[in-house]
């Protein structure tokens, strides 16, 4: 049976390969890997720090994609040293407990060998259950819907790149309101006056449109007399 794959590319040029989730380019991991980037990326974009969204550590990709979040998170300076390592332990304990769930469940399915062909089929159809559909994704990431993932992520990624460069600190890096310094206090002016700035050109772009496609419809319904011209 013909079904679309997901599009991701792994880091190793490997397409993903999985069963990409009905009107998606991706499959579910793949998608919400997509939306935290493009939530953190609209974040850092607006000068703010997103919120740390870590998945239940039920198994070992849950256990991937929170490390993976705690990791990005520590890089942009969303997180104290001291909170990243207390969480990465926890997540090293979680390891180990899901690694030895994984033994036991391994040696039960060992015994189970023996059972009848009917029951092994049906307990293989029960855990191949997948979800093929996820409509609410973007209203539970507080996304725009129909938002195109990665045009989107690339832009405000390279606004926030605009925005780390005007302040000279790195993405993301944003203190707690209320903590600011005299230093960052002066970058998070300067950032507002740069954006100020670039909120004024483009009202004086927009206006200026306006009043000429203005002065054309005026032109169009009172068009200059050659009379008037010829005699003036």
């Amino acid at each position: 049976m013909q079904y679309p794959t997901c599009r991701h590319v792994k880091t190793d040029g490997v397409l993903c390969g999985s069963p990409a989730l009905q009107h998606r380019k991706y499959c579910y991991h793949h998608l919400m890997q997509r939306g935290r980037r493009l939530r953190r990326a609209f974040a850092a974009s607006r000068g703010e720090s997103s919120t740390l969204h870590l998945p239940p550590l039920e198994d070992l990709r849950a256990i991937r994609v929170a490390l993976s979040e705690i990791v990005q998170a520590l890089a942009v300076g969303q997180l104290e040293h001291r909170s990243a390592g207390l969480m990465l332990y926890a997540i090293q304990q979680a390891a180990t407990v899901s690694l030895r769930v994984s033994q036991i469940e391994d040696m039960q399915l060992a015994r189970e060998d023996e059972e009848p062909a009917s029951k092994v089929a049906e307990r293989g159809q029960s855990n191949s259950t997948r979800l093929q559909e996820y409509p609410e994704f973007e209203r539970n990431l507080g996304l725009p819907p129909g938002i195109d993932l990665d045009a989107e992520t690339e832009a405000a990624e390279l606004k926030a790149e605009e925005h780390a460069r005007v302040l000279s600190i790195a993405p993301g890096s944003v203190p707690a309101r209320g903590n600011y310094t005299r230093e960052e206090a002066y970058q998070g002016l300067q950032w507002q006056i740069h954006f100020l700035k670039q909120q004024l050109a483009d009202y004086a772009d927009i206006r200026k449109e306006q009043q000429e496609k203005s002065r054309k419809e005026l032109l169009s319904i009172y068009p200059p007399s050659r009379q008037s011209t010829n005699s003036a």
